[in-house]
């Protein structure tokens, strides 16, 4: 039970901050998206399966935030997740470079797919192209450390065990 409100309560906080605080730090316009650095913290501890239920959710309260396709940042989030869960054990998610490169990479593979299904549902957001692709991987990518090293704070406060196999 204590491991289920801590996940709860990491998600409330992680979703709190980014839709009421983040703007204030944004960069051109463009908002860092720690949600997206979550998933991906969480998907390296639990693995795929558990990494894709975290996307989905976390997709879906995403998109009922946002005004654009409902829907989208749920596919996106659970593709992430679970790709990133079959990394588990494979990289070392404790080095720095290794937190930086592959949320860069993730991002702009998140950002590459949120234009395709703004283009195929017929959104058309250009700006996507502009400065949310150049400047969104750069920002979650240098902002990794700093949320994983939060997180895993965050856990310690809690007394969580992160890396007992469920």
């Amino acid at each position: 039970m204590k491991r289920f409100l801590f996940w709860i309560s990491t998600f409330i906080l992680v979703v709190t901050i980014q839709f009421s605080f983040l703007w204030r730090i944004s960069f051109l316009g463009v908002i860092p998206n720690i949600l997206l650095i979550l998933i991906i913290w969480f998907s390296f501890l639990k693995g795929s399966y558990k990494g894709q239920i975290m996307g989905f959710v976390t997709g879906i309260v995403a998109d009922s935030f946002s005004i654009g396709i409902f829907g989208a940042n749920a596919l996106l989030f659970t593709g992430i997740g679970f790709f990133v869960g079959l990394l588990k054990k494979k990289v070392d998610e404790d080095n720095i470079l290794v937190q930086i490169l592959l949320v860069f990479i993730i991002t702009l593979f998140y950002c590459f797919g949120f234009w395709m299904l703004t283009k195929i549902f017929g959104e058309g957001k250009e700006i996507i192209l502009g400065k949310t692709l150049l400047f969104l991987p750069l920002y979650n990518g240098l902002l990794a450390p700093l949320c994983f090293v939060m997180f895993i704070r965050w856990a310690k406060l809690w007394r969580e065990e992160m890396y007992v196999a469920d």
